[in-house]
This record gives structure tokens, sequence and C-alpha cells, in this order.
């Protein structure tokens, strides 16, 4: 069998070459600006509305005014009330519009013709359907038309479910009827995750991969390290070696780090919290001094905690996978020029790792799934940091983590059913540029594979999207061997 797939990839390969699908493109400089504001047209349903748009610092980074797609939108399926008030803006979808003076007007030619450096791209309070989300837009008076909100295309499309189809540089169509689907393939040949380090995404109780970009690649992973963290210290509760319920005692190691510049909150030298105290403030604001104090809680020593996990690591089949320390903070060491560590890991492997911490202990979400946690032992209130879990409520974890050189790393799990079945999802990506970019692929990964699943397990009709066909001889290679692999 698995020489019928390499020869019939390699013929199609051949095929794909022959008949010129291949093809290099051109790199071609992109002019960067602040904020540019450009007039777009949207033709929804055989009807053209004039849209304001902003393209932050680069062309084509494209940001969409919220006030004129309420009033495109207003007598369609996806129409949305929306009110906007300094830097509280409130979405309801479903709800009425009434349009303002100034919607669909477009920019004045005044506007046109300015380059702007004032707007900056934040996260604003903002509500849909009552429910906080944290999305990265741009809130200004720009258009002289009051206050307008403009929000990344791409995260818009996701959030109304809603496919624009682009027509030309400054025009869009747009079917109300039709959903946002993903194709990998068309994200991969746009070059979208080229600039990350690696990307994967799949069924972590049937351990399928569903897609693979860099999988294989070996790179930092900041703190989503701790996810290790977190299956060494669950392995030795269930052998019995303490429980929950125990006290984590802070050392003056714990102290030190509680107070630099990578701490959370000081964590005085003989204070102390429990297990699963410490495990939420490992896993919401990713407690650096909460994962040490785990680590010499569990193995009497920091370096004999870090051979445990390297071991596990081996057991569980981890090739590209190796740690320094127990928290994913850079480690200098003591030469004379000294080097600075981080600990390493593929994409793929990760995936491996957050399976079996799902199909293990499928109770981790109780912890990676709170959007808060008191830790009554210091008198602290700590949040999660992973924002998915406001943006995709079925989101129910699991770890962020970044540092210069692992750039934005975000591993996550949803739970999917279909057929009586109810499976999770997980979606790995490593080196993201910005925390816009890390939310923006995590929510497009967990998407695609929703939609897979479905494809599998479900009425192919409700995810609205057949199976991808590579449409380049690498992409065509990498799904050869990915299926081999999870065969």
């Amino acid at each position: 069998m698995k020489k019928i797939l390499i020869k019939t990839a390699a013929f199609l390969v051949g095929i794909i070459i022959c008949t010129g699908i291949i093809s290099a493109k051109e790199i071609n400089a992109v002019p960067k600006d602040d904020q540019l504001p450009v007039n777009r047209t949207v033709n929804l349903n055989g009807s053209e509305y004039t849209v304001k748009t902003i393209d932050y610092n680069y062309s084509n980074n494209t940001f969409i005014s919220l006030r004129d797609m309420a009033a495109v939108l207003k007598d369609s399926p996806k129409a949305f009330s929306l009110a906007i008030t300094a830097d509280d803006i409130e979405i309801t979808r479903g709800g009425a519009y009434e349009a303002a003076e100034g919607d669909l007007t477009g920019f004045s030619d005044e506007v046109l013709a300015g380059t702007y450096h004032g707007e900056t791209i934040k996260r604003p309070s903002m509500k849909i359907d009552g429910n906080d989300v944290k999305y990265y837009c741009i809130v200004t008076s720009l258009a002289e038309n009051g206050t307008d909100c403009y929000m990344n295309l791409v995260d818009f499309s996701m959030v109304f479910d809603l496919a624009f189809e682009k027509e030309s540089d400054t025009g869009y169509s747009l079917d109300s009827g039709k959903s946002y689907i993903i194709s990998m393939n068309d994200i991969e040949e746009a070059g979208y995750f080229n600039a990350f380090r690696g990307v994967v995404v799949g069924d972590a109780t049937t351990g399928e991969i569903y897609y693979s970009f860099r999988g294989d690649n070996s790179t930092a992973i900041a703190s989503t390290t701790k996810l290790m963290t977190y299956l060494i210290v669950r392995d030795s509760i269930e052998s019995g070696a303490y429980s929950m319920s125990d006290k984590v005692e802070a050392t003056r190691e714990v102290r030190d780090v509680s107070v630099s510049a990578d701490g959370t909150f000081e964590m005085p030298v003989g204070s102390s919290a429990t297990v699963k105290e410490m495990l939420e403030c490992m896993l919401l604001p990713s407690s650096n001094e909460a994962t040490l104090a785990l680590a010499l809680h569990d193995a009497g020593s920091h370096e004999a905690f870090v051979e445990k996990m390297n071991a596990k690591a081996m057991a569980l089949g981890l090739k590209g996978t190796h740690f320094v320390n127990c928290n994913g903070l850079p480690l200098y060491t003591k030469d004379k020029v000294p080097a600075k560590l981080q600990n390493v890991m593929t994409p793929e492997d990760m995936f491996i790792l957050a399976s079996h911490i799902v199909t293990t202990y499928p109770d981790y979400e109780e912890i990676t799934g709170k959007k808060s946690a008191v830790i009554s032992s210091y008198g602290e209130e700590v949040k999660n940091i992973n924002p998915l879990l406001y943006n995709m409520p079925a989101v129910n974890g699991m770890k962020t983590g970044s540092t210069n050189l692992a750039g934005y790393c975000l591993v996550s799990s949803m739970p999917v059913s279909a057929g009586g079945m109810e499976h999770v999802i997980v979606a790995a990506e490593f080196g993201a540029e910005s925390y816009e970019e890390q939310a923006r692929s995590s929510e497009l990964l967990l998407r695609y594979g929703k939609q897979q699943f479905l494809n599998r397990y479900g009425d192919s009709e409700s995810s609205g999207e057949t199976v991808d066909i590579p449409t380049n001889s690498g992409a065509l290679i990498d799904r050869v061997l990915q299926f081999m692999k999870n065969k």
C-alpha cells in the first residue's frame, strides 16, 4: 500500500510539473505606510456599496468599518446591531442597525490624500452577543462623522461567518448565504504560514493530523513548555506521590523569580499554596515562579525535574524535543561567553504531547478553560491570557507562550461533536510575529480542524468543504507522507 501511495505521489508531482502548475511567484516589496485610508466596494447579493477601510502599516493589511458593514448587512441574514462609545464596542448578531450619517459614504478626498500616524491598533473593550472578546481593532473618528471601529477583515469574516471574495484591489463580493470556509491550500499558496516556525492541527482523540506546515521543525516554544510540566505533575499525582491539596512552599529560588521581570506576583520565602493553586497560576497567567515551585516540590531539584521532562518526551516518542528548564524562560549557561538556551519542540511533537494530556487527563480543561481563578493562599486573582477563550467560546485550553526567539506561540484545544461522537481538536502554532496573529492563526487552524472533523464524522454539507487537493508538489508530498504517518 505504501509503495502504491509513493508511486501515485510521484506520478501526480510529475503531472503538476509538466502541466506548469508549479510556478515561481514574484516577490514584490510592499510599500509601508502608517494608517492608509482606502475606499473599497462590497457587492452584496448583486448590490454594490462603498465602505471605508484602513490598511494598517502595510497595503492589504485591511481593517474594515463596522458601521459600514452593519449598514451593508442590515437587511440580510447576517445583520447585527452596533453601539460604539469611545473605546466600548457592543455587537449583537441578529440585531437591528439604524444607519447613521456618514455610513456608506466613503472617506473624503482630503482624508484619502493623507497618511495618518496617530491611529493605533489596540484591544478595545468589546462585547459580542454580551460576551467579552479580545480582538485588535482601530477605533477612530477619522471619517469626521463620529467614532467608528475598524476590524481586521479576516477576524470580521470569522466572527460573522462570511466569505469575502476579492475581485480587485478595492473590491469584494459577498454572499450573505455563504459561510466562511477555510482552505489550507489557499492559505498555504498565499504564503500565510511562511511567517511561522510551524503549525499543526488534528484530532487529539484519534491522533490524526489534519494539517501540518513545518511540522517537523524543532523550534523554541517559550511557555507552552508548561504543558509538559503539567503532565509530569499530573503523573506524580496519579502515582500517589502527592495530591492536588498538598502545600507547595516557595523557596528562595522561587521568590527570586517572582520579584523579577518574569514574575507574576511575589511569593515570599516560606509562603505556600496548594498544588492546584500553583497549577492555576502556571496555566492561566503563565506564572514562572509557580512552575518552578511545582518542579522543586515534585523532584527536589530543578535539574532532576528537567531530567523527568526529557525522559517523558522520549517515552512519548518526541524526537524533536529537548528541555533545559521547566517554564520556558531563556536559560543562560555559566560559560565565559554565556549561551542563551531555550526549550525546543516540533509542532507535531506538541500535538502528540497535547493529545496525550487530552486523552489521559481530560479534566485538564477544569483549569485551562477558566478565564480567571482566585488564589486564596496569596489573596490574588489571576487571569487567563489565552485570547481564544473569549473569541471562540468552545475553546477550553491550552497554553500561550512568547519569547523574542520563540515569537508568539499558542496551543489550543476545542471539543467538537457529530454523529453521537465527541472528539477534541488540538492546534499548535509556533513563531507568530504578534499577539494579533497568534490568536488569528490559531482560530483559523481550529476552524479548519472542525471542518475536517465534520467531513469525516458528520454531515459534510454542514462543514461546507470538500477535501483540499494540493496544487503544488511540496504540499502534495507532505500530504502523502502525513497520510502514511497517520496510518
